[in-house]
């Protein structure tokens, strides 16, 4: 009795582990290597066609670039549109905790329940300090440009300063040896495209420390000295 007692609860566990199981976990890699990954992670949903897909991509603790976060979430998005896959399947989370970017695949079979995480607020009402909310590299061409973790939600920035007069963005272009963005670029994009009050954007430009030059996005809040 005992023994058949061990093999049902084996057979059970089993069936619980295969409902729902991780497939892949990495952290930033580069865009090639990623769409490896992605490939493959739709190979096996299609080998499983009662299945759907779990991406969970992590913020960290302080949401620190969730501009990019959102954006990459899109950008996924459109990797799977231009390779026709069936959107509807793949559900996606973003997740406290763990490294910014950090992501988990998984495959759920139908019926069965979703594995359980902490979900990001991605309100940022009530910031107390300067939060950087995106970096974007100004030269960089990734591989496979759907898959790369620089481009910016510019969408949630405006929506978050018209929320929230008491908010200002700061934009530091830090110009590397290669490659220069003029700051006139994004004052007309959030002045003239979006109507944000120009007193609300301060930009400066500075020396950069690498190779690539990089603009960096911060929300400042009124209180905050920048």
């Amino acid at each position: 009795m005992k023994k058949i007692l061990a093999v049902l609860f084996v057979l059970l566990i089993t069936q619980i582990v295969s409902a729902q199981r991780m497939v892949e976990e990495y952290g930033i890699i580069g865009s090639d290597d990623e769409s490896g990954k992605m490939d493959s992670f739709l190979s096996e949903l299609n080998n499983e066609p009662n299945s759907s897909g779990l991406i969970v991509i992590y913020a960290g603790f302080n949401k620190e670039r969730l501009g990019n976060i959102l954006a990459h979430v899109e950008g996924i998005k459109r990797y799977f549109y231009l390779r026709k896959f069936d959107q509807k399947r793949i559900l996606f989370l973003i997740a406290e905790g763990k490294a910014p970017f950090f992501k988990e695949l998984w495959i759920v079979k139908k019926n069965e329940n979703f594995p359980k995480f902490k979900e990001v607020d991605l309100n940022l009402k009530g910031i107390k300090e300067k939060y950087l909310y995106a970096e974007r590299c100004i030269v960089c061409e990734p591989v496979v440009d759907e898959l790369r973790t620089d481009s910016i939600k510019i969408k949630m920035l405006i929506k978050l300063l018209k929320a929230n007069k008491e908010y200002s963005v700061l934009i530091i272009i830090s110009i590397g040896f290669y490659g220069f963005e003029n700051a006139g670029y994004w004052r007309k994009e959030l002045v003239i495209r979006n109507g944000i009050e120009n007193n609300r954007i301060k930009i400066k430009d500075e020396k950069g420390k690498h190779e690539n030059s990089t603009a960096y996005f911060y929300i400042i809040p009124k209180s905050t000295k920048k």
